[in-house]
């Protein structure tokens, strides 16, 4: 996503969104089913966080 952004508003994807992208991509590309937490870039890793937390309880 870095390197080849979308352009116009109507194609951005949410912040976090764009942040797991980047992470979904690159174990798809190299077939990994996991990753070592602490080589998660922190704000990947804060998106991820936000987005598996359940809100409210």
């Amino acid at each position: 996503m870095r390197a080849h952004p979308p352009s116009g508003m109507e194609r951005r994807l949410h912040v976090d969104a764009n942040a797991m992208a980047e992470l979904w991509a690159r174990m798809l590309v190299t077939r990994t089913t996991s990753v070592v937490i602490n080589d998660v870039d922190p704000d990947t890793l804060a998106a991820l966080n936000r987005w598996s937390t359940v809100q409210g309880t």
